[in-house]
């Protein structure tokens, strides 16, 4: 069968062990010379431009004769679930009547490329093996390359099929077929060995056991998704997703001493997805989440006018950060130590277990083509939207940062998505060193004003921070001592800008730890202007400025922090 004008791929030259051009396989003739991919959903998130680089369908692919057998050379990219359907092949009759085979994962096709995370390869068609296998490692990931050939009987070997199309079933994986014969059925005929399954095996003696339940009933949630992914051998690989048991349990398997972290994502539709990460020493052996109904949430996106055209936005992504609170201090506590204690143990309960997740969890909004953006479910409650894309320069455009309040429902109803708006990606704006501090105006934490232009001639260490984010609490030690060692000097001076929704719990921060330096408030970071001015796009973000309003240094962590302050001093 000539493929060659559905081809998206064209063969020049191929790493795949010289398996191109003309094979002759099972003593039928076939033709490599390229691969008609078709649309997969996790190839088509990743780039924008997914319709131009593959194919919902393909068809009125000739045929024009009758036949017992469709022989097919096969793959495709991305894993799935076990017996997956991840495309239709449909004959097509000249009686206008027609026929569709599903091509199933673990039945018919694998991903070609074997990754260390597939501990064992599973082939349930009797009538399908693999054909070829590269020689060395696919790519970055440490996997073998292979590719599968599959026998399919026509039910209706004495009609004449006039072509064949081939469909997506829109399921992670992309379809790849890249050759395909029809011949008479001949039991005589030579038979090319399979290459052997599962070379070489790998042991997975480590296994973590996800429990998925409705947070509202309690129940087990059937056919929920568990996405794996792992790093075996200091390479990160993906693995097969899993679907939940009638008792909601999935269980991933993983190799212990090769492996550094296991993660899992977990989705169900009409469910907000919920995700874990672990590092070698702290995978656990069991896990359970309880999922809780999700809004469906809509948008678009636009590029800025200052945005080159050129700027690929396959190269990145725009997420609705989950923004949780910490629970109140209780007012009896009056000591840091107490409130320490206090919340280490709030942190063991249900409540606390769910805000330490929700500290790491985002959810990432699919970028279409055609300028829409979708999250399927989204639990309800506030969210700081962001987006980044990168280029040979790095960070190239980001996406205005804002806060979005997902509510329990559509305001016009339950079935209607929530829409976000227009989402504007722009090119971004660097703050460099060397370049003018941004003044400002805002008021302390006493409702005091303050302003940068009024330390002029100072070296000023200015720190965007919240209570809420782990990281800014923990320079809070590093910031001490520069404050302690520092602090007296005339010529200095600490400027600490609080992000936190209200002054309360920056105030008792500050109190508890002692802090006295100076506390100014910007509020909501989504409504703030500051941190634009200043380019910042994560936290703590902190600045050293010189007596000419100049900025000497930034993105400063830990005991650099200190050091630059003694540097600069000690240079005047």
């Amino acid at each position: 069968m000539d493929l060659t004008p559905y081809y998206i791929k064209k063969f020049k030259w191929r790493s795949k062990g010289g398996f191109t051009g003309h094979q002759v396989i099972d003593g039928l003739p076939f033709e490599m010379g390229g691969e008609c991919i078709l649309y997969g959903k996790d190839n088509a998130d990743r780039n924008s431009n997914a319709h131009s680089v593959s194919k919902m369908e393909v068809t009125g692919i000739k045929i024009g004769r009758k036949f017992d057998e469709l022989h097919l050379i096969h793959s495709v990219q991305w894993r799935e679930y076990y017996g997956c359907p991840v495309a239709i092949l449909r004959l097509d009759y000249a009686d206008r009547t027609s026929h569709d085979f599903e091509i199933r994962y673990n039945y018919q096709v694998l991903d070609w490329n074997r990754l260390l995370s597939e501990g064992q390869e599973i082939m349930a068609d009797p009538d399908t093996k693999i054909i070829w296998r590269s020689a060395s490692g696919a790519g970055d990931y440490k996997g073998t390359g292979r590719l599968f050939k599959s026998v399919l009987k026509n039910p209706f070997p004495d009609k004449e099929v006039v072509g064949m199309d081939i469909i997506s079933t829109r399921s992670r994986s992309s379809y790849v077929l890249e050759a395909a014969t029809v011949a008479k059925s001949d039991p005589h005929r030579e038979v090319t060995a399979a290459m052997p399954l599962n070379q070489p095996a790998y042991q997975f003696d480590g296994t973590l056991t996800v429990t998925v339940l409705d947070k509202e009933t309690g129940a087990p949630i059937v056919g929920a998704e568990v996405n794996p992914y792992m790093s075996v051998e200091n390479a990160g690989v993906v693995a097969d997703p899993i679907r939940t048991s009638a008792d909601g349990v999935a269980r991933v398997k993983y190799p212990v001493s090769r492996t550094s972290y296991v993660g899992v994502e977990v989705s169900k539709r009409g469910y907000a997805g919920r995700r874990g990460h672990w590092p070698s020493n702290g995978i656990p052996t069991e896990i359970t989440y309880r999922l809780v109904t999700g809004c469906e949430v809509v948008g678009h996106w636009k590029r800025a006018a200052n945005l080159a055209t050129n700027v690929n936005l396959a190269d990145g992504q725009i997420m609705l950060q989950f923004r949780a609170e910490p629970p109140p201090v209780p007012k009896e506590l009056d000591s840091q130590e107490k409130v320490q204690a206090w919340f280490k143990e709030w942190l063991k309960t249900e409540a606390g277990k769910d805000f330490t997740a929700s500290q790491r969890e985002g959810v990432r909004l699919e970028l279409k083509a055609d300028g829409t953006l979708h999250g399927e479910a989204i639990e309800p409650g506030n969210y700081i939207l962001s987006g980044n894309f990168w280029g040979q320069a790095g960070n190239v455009a980001e996406v205005a940062s804002r806060e979005v309040v997902i509510p329990k429902s559509s305001p016009n109803s339950a079935e209607a998505p929530f829409d976000i708006g227009e989402v504007l990606i722009k090119a971004v704006k660097h703050l460099n060193t060397g370049e003018l501090a941004p003044d400002f105006s805002v008021k302390t934490l006493d409702d005091q004003p303050l302003k940068l232009a009024d330390f002029k001639g100072k070296y000023v260490l200015l720190d965007f921070w919240a209570t809420w984010c782990g990281p800014c609490v923990a320079e809070t030690p590093h910031m001490k001592a520069a404050y302690d060692a520092y602090g007296s000097n005339p010529c200095f001076v600490m400027i600490s800008l609080s992000l936190d929704h209200d002054t309360d719990l920056p105030k008792k921060f500050a109190q508890s730890h002692e802090i006295k330096w100076l506390q100014g408030f910007l509020g909501d970071w989504g409504k703030d202007t500051v941190t634009k001015d200043y380019c910042v796009r994560g936290i703590p973000s902190i600045f050293l400025i010189g007596p000419d309003g100049k900025i000497i240094a930034q993105n400063l962590r830990g005991e650099a922090i200190k050091n630059a302050i003694g540097s600069a001093l000690g240079a005047k």
